[in-house]
């Protein structure tokens, strides 16, 4: 759980690594939601490392997705200050 009181579920994933992994986001999309929408604001996605750098940048989804390779309108998840 954030600071800010959103509950936080991820699935760490590599691109292109597990090819449930579209159908395992939409299904956390779809439970997250559900809870939001019940009360807790909660955040459900696969998670993938980007770029290169000694400290990962992940991204995720906010949306549906078809596969874990187009990660062009994905989310950065920033943990500083979380």
């Amino acid at each position: 759980m954030l600071k800010s009181g959103c509950f936080c579920v991820f699935d760490m994933k590599t691109r292109d690594s597990d090819p449930l992994a579209p159908a395992k986001h939409n299904a956390l999309l779809d439970w997250a939601t559900k809870r939001t929408s019940e009360g807790t604001t909660t955040i459900g996605s696969v998670i993938l490392p980007h770029g290169n750098g000694e400290v990962p940048v992940w991204k995720y989804s906010t949306t549906s997705i078809a596969n874990t390779s187009d990660t062009s309108t994905w989310r950065t998840l920033i943990f500083s200050g979380l």
